[in-house]
Parts: C-alpha cells; structure tokens; sequence
C-alpha cells in the first residue's frame, strides 16, 4: 500500500545548525565584549548541559525564556559573569534566534515540492521545543508541512510510540497509512515501527550500510521508494 502521509524528522534530516552551538556562544559572547578562555568556556558549557538536561523541559512548553535563561546563567556564573537581570541572557537567546545559523539540506525543497505535487500529506515530527516553529517559518518550511508534532507539547521523546500515536492522530490517519523519515536508527527507525509505521533511514554520511530497514542517502530518493501517485 502507498503511504498517504509521509512524516519527517527535523534536525539532521530537513535542516542542521553551522557553526555548532559551542561556536555560535563564543561569537556571541563576543559581540557582547567577553572573551573567556576556550577551555574555561567548554567546561562551562558541559556543565551547563549537564544540569539542564536534569530539567523537566516539558514543564517549560511556552516558557523557553525562562529555561534559557536558568541554563544560560549557570555558563555566567562558572565564567564568572555577573548577570543579575538576565539582561545577558535574553541577549544570548536573541542571539540564538537569528536565521544565520540554521541552514536546509540541499535536497529538501526538490523532495518536498516533489512529494507535494504527488498528493502526499507532510509531517514533521521531532524531539524539539516550541522555538522549532519559528525555525521552521525562518526556513520557509511552514507551508510545506500539513502537520508539525514535537517532544516538548507531546511530552513524550521518540522513540516513545506517543509522540507518533499524536501525529497520526493529528493527520487522521492509521499507521499503515505513514512513512516516517529520519537520520537516528533508535529514534527514528524504532520508534516508528513501534507505532506500526513504516520507517525510512536517512543516512547521509553512509555510516550505517547495514540497517534493517530501507536505506537512503538523499532525500531525493524518497519519492521514488515510496511511488508516484499521479
């Protein structure tokens, strides 16, 4: 059976960020007239990390200001930075917000307007958070998509099959009647079997030759994998 609806994962598979978050920091750091050390900077930012990801980032759905700025103080306060306003903060989050670090795949406006033109509906759905839609309206990617679901509003991380089960709802559709598209084997490729949902593995890098599942390395090969319904 043709899919009637075909699902994408967002980062890695649509679109990825250049220069890295580390880089994109030190830059905006910067700009803001600091210069710490390299090495006091990447300490700093793993702890950060660390502790962040100890946080509860579904209780954060439509409040990201205030996790970025609980996580962007713990990097202040290990530079020893003082930032008692979060003016540094928010300066750091606008920082992050503007379109010059988030770039598309080459092959992703061909294979959507391809998919498009075939009559198939399109999804995304991704282990992100709510900022995901702006990304995706900087990106042009808004009308592309008839449906977007992610973790954060899901409350649910794939490979947990609830974050599929939400977006087959919101597409009307059954699991049959899906594709879902992405670059990680675990959460992608399981998680979508998980739900009944026919995954396909995007494996730009070509690292992963021998997965269980049908195997892409552009995503210009979707249409052809998944048929031609005109």
């Amino acid at each position: 059976m043709r899919p009637k609806v075909i699902f994408f994962d967002y980062g890695g598979t649509l679109a990825y960020v250049d220069p890295p978050p580390e880089r994109i920091w030190l830059h905006l750091l910067k700009e803001l007239g600091f210069t710490p050390n390299p090495a006091a900077f990447g300490e700093a930012f793993q702890i950060a990390n660390e502790t962040a990801g100890r946080l509860n980032i579904y209780d954060y759905h439509g409040r990201m200001r205030e996790y970025w700025r609980r996580y962007d103080g713990l990097i202040f306060e290990r530079l020893g930075i003082d930032d008692p306003r979060g003016v540094l903060a928010d300066a750091i989050n606008a920082g992050f917000g503007r379109p010059d670090w988030y770039h598309l795949y080459p092959d992703v406006r061909e294979t959507l307007q391809a998919l498009r033109s075939n009559g198939y509906q399109l999804g995304i759905i991704s282990n992100n958070v709510d900022e995901m839609l702006e990304r995706l309206q900087q990106l042009g990617l808004t009308r592309d998509f008839n449906t977007v679901t992610y973790s954060q509003e899901a409350r649910a991380d794939k490979p947990d099959p609830k974050i599929f089960r939400l977006a087959l709802d919101r597409a009307g559709c059954r699991p049959d009647e899906a594709v879902h598209i992405g670059d990680s084997y675990e959460a992608d490729v399981v998680g979508a079997r998980q739900a009944g949902i026919s995954p396909i593995f995007i494996d730009r890098d070509e690292r992963h030759v021998g997965v269980d599942c049908l195997r892409i390395t552009d995503l210009r090969e979707v249409l052809p994998a998944v048929g031609s319904r005109l």
